[in-house]
C-alpha cells in the first residue's frame, strides 16, 4: 500500500481527531488537556515522549542504526476569540476558538506519525506538539527553561507546516530566507490626571495624549523609513475610562510592529519609545512600556531545496518566495536548526467562511489535512525510508 493510500485509509480518524480538538480550544501556555491526550497516543504508537514546560509534548521514535534524525512541529493553542462560524464541530468554550489553524497543524502531525509508526525507516523521527505560539513565547520556554534540544537526538532538519486562506488546498508555498516578519508586541499605559468631563483644564487628559501618541506614531513607518524596507505599526487596543462625563486617570495601549529586517524592527521601536516620552512629558503625564520581541523566522535555503522534491510530488501549484508580516515563534527553532516553515492552502471556497486567519469566522477547506498529512510522510520518506540519502 502507497503513502497516499494509507493517508486516505487514516484520514477519517484524522478528521475526526481535529473537530474534536476544535470543540476544546485551550489558550497559550495552558493547554493541558490536548497535551495529555497527544502524549497517550503517541505512548502507544510507541514513541518516547517526554513533556516539556510549559504543556508542551515531543515524541522521539527510532529504528535501525542510522543517525539521521528529521523533526517536525505543530503548535496547538488558541485564539481568545469567539467563533462564529455556526460549523458542526464549532467551539465549546465560550470566547475562545482555533481561529489560525492550529487544530489542523496537530492533527496533521499526529495522524502522520501514526501511519509513520507502522513503516519500517532507517533513523529518528521527533515530533514535536508546542504550547503558547500565539504570543506566549512557547517555542522559547521549549527550547530555554525545557531544554528540548538536550533531551533528543540530534535533529538535521526541522519543518512545520501552517494553513494560509489565500490559495486553495494543495497550494504548497516555498520561500527561501524570511517568510514570516520579524514581530513585538508593546503593552503601554499613560497615567495622567482624572478630572469631571466639564473641567478638562484640571486633568492632564491621557486620552488626548493616546490619540496624539498614536497619531504622531503613524510617521514611523510614513516619514521615518523607506518605502523599500516593509514595516508595519499598528496600534491594536486602546481602553481608557468608564462614563461619559469622566476624564480617566489612565489609558492602555497595545499594538505589534513588523519587519522583515530585526534592525530595522528595533529602530520602529525606540522611535516610538521617543514619541511617546516627549508627548507625555509635554502634557506632564507618565508612562510604562513592556516590548516583547521576536526574530523573523528564516528558512534556511538547504532546507527549502530538500523538500522541493516530495512537495512536487503532491503538489498542485507551488508558489515561490512569498514573504507575508505575520509573525511565528517557530524562528527560535530555526535559529538553532537547519529547517523551514511552510505554507500549505485552505481557502474554503464556501461563502459563509471568512477566508482569513484570527477571524471569528475562520474555518479552513478541511483538505488542507491531506495535504499536511502527505507532506510529512513524503519528506520522511525521502530522508528516512530511503537509502540513497
Amino acid at each position: 500500500m502507497n503513502l497516499e493510500e494509507l493517508v486516505e485509509q487514516n484520514l477519517e480518524d484524522i478528521h475526526n481527531f481535529r473537530e474534536n480538538m476544535h470543540k476544546r480550544p485551550e489558550i497559550g501556555l495552558e493547554t493541558v488537556k490536548i497535551c495529555r491526550t497527544v502524549e497517550e497516543k503517541l505512548k502507544k504508537l510507541g514513541f518516547a515522549t517526554q513533556v516539556i514546560p510549559q504543556n508542551s509534548v515531543v515524541g522521539v521514535l527510532k529504528k535501525g542504526t542510522s543517525k539521521r534524525c528529521i523533526a517536525f512541529r505543530a503548535d496547538m493553542d488558541a485564539l481568545l476569540i469567539t467563533e462564529e462560524t455556526g460549523c458542526d464541530f464549532r467551539s465549546e468554550n465560550e470566547g475562545s476558538m482555533h481561529a489560525c489553524g492550529h487544530d489542523c497543524h496537530t492533527s496533521s502531525l499526529l495522524g502522520a506519525a501514526t501511519i509513520i509508526a507502522d513503516l519500517e525507516f532507517d533513523g529518528t523521527l521527533v515530533v514535536i506538539f508546542q504550547s503558547g505560539e500565539e504570543g506566549w513565547g512557547g517555542a522559547k520556554i521549549m527550547l530555554e527553561e525545557g531544554k528540548l534540544l538536550s533531551k533528543i537526538p540530534k535533529i538535521d532538519y526541522i519543518f512545520a507546516l501552517h494553513v494560509y486562506p489565500e490559495y486553495a488546498p494543495g497550494t504548497f508555498l516555498l520561500t527561501k530566507g524570511p517568510i514570516f516578519a520579524s514581530s513585538s508586541f508593546f503593552k503601554c499605559q499613560i497615567n495622567g490626571k482624572g478630572a469631571h468631563g466639564s473641567t478638562p483644564q484640571k486633568s492632564i487628559d491621557p486620552i488626548v495624549i493616546g490619540s496624539q501618541v498614536i497619531v504622531n506614531s503613524q510617521s514611523i513607518v510614513s516619514r521615518m523609513s523607506s518605502p523599500f524596507d516593509p514595516l508595519v505599526l499598528s496600534v491594536c487596543s486602546i481602553q481608557g475610562g468608564s462614563s461619559t462625563n469622566v476624564i480617566p486617570q489612565s489609558v492602555k495601549m497595545m499594538g505589534t510592529f513588523r519587519s522583515f529586517n530585526d534592525k530595522l524592527r528595533e529602530k520602529a521601536e525606540n522611535q516610538f519609545m521617543q514619541i511617546l516620552n516627549l508627548t507625555c512629558e509635554m502634557y506632564g503625564a507618565t508612562h510604562s512600556l513592556e516590548i516583547d520581541a521576536h526574530r523573523a523566522v528564516v528558512n534556511h535555503e538547504e532546507a527549502i531545496d530538500f523538500i522541493k522534491e516530495p512537495v512536487k510530488e503532491i503538489a498542485k501549484e507551488i508558489v515561490l518566495d512569498k514573504r507575508i508580516m505575520a509573525g511565528e515563534d517557530f524562528s527560535y527553532f530555526l535559529q538553532k536548526i537547519k529547517g523551514a516553515l511552510v505554507l500549505v492552502g485552505c481557502k474554503n471556497e464556501n461563502s459563509k467562511f471568512i477566508n482569513q486567519l484570527h477571524s471569528p469566522k475562520f474555518l479552513p477547506d478541511p483538505r488542507v489535512i491531506k495535504f499536511s498529512v502527505l507532506f510529512i510522510l513524503k519528506t520522511c520518506e525521502k530522508y528516512l525510508m530511503k537509502q540513497n540519502n
